[in-house]
């Protein structure tokens, strides 16, 4: 449903976001070129929900964040595979980013 890419900024970050139709989400670092995994965990029935609702409403969208255009100064690629039809606007485009970014912070801990 969402697979998410951050690399760079102050700390010199390398991580990777998969977020699975199911609930399943798989967290990795990739730090110094080191693969390493962060873990794994489960949506709750809050987040299934909201991933829904998007993957139901917007069409497939890959948002791309400069490095540098964010507070911590990481790039940001992030797929999402939605099967609606309507566009995402900045708003929820931001949103999609916010979801990720809590969930993998959360993991990381």
């Amino acid at each position: 449903a969402i697979g998410g890419h951050r690399e760079g900024g102050g700390n010199g970050a390398c991580d990777e976001l998969a977020i699975y139709r199911s609930g399943e989400v798989i967290a990795d670092s990739c730090m110094d070129g080191n693969a390493r995994s962060i873990g794994k965990t489960r949506l709750d029935a809050e987040q299934l929900d909201q991933v829904f609702s998007w993957l139901d409403r917007f069409a497939p969208t890959e948002i791309i964040v400069e490095a540098g255009s964010q507070a911590d100064g990481a790039a940001v690629n992030l797929v999402f595979t939605g099967t609606g039809s309507q566009e995402m606007d900045e708003g929820t485009r931001q949103d999609l980013l916010d979801f990720a970014a809590d969930i993998f912070a959360v993991m990381s801990k």
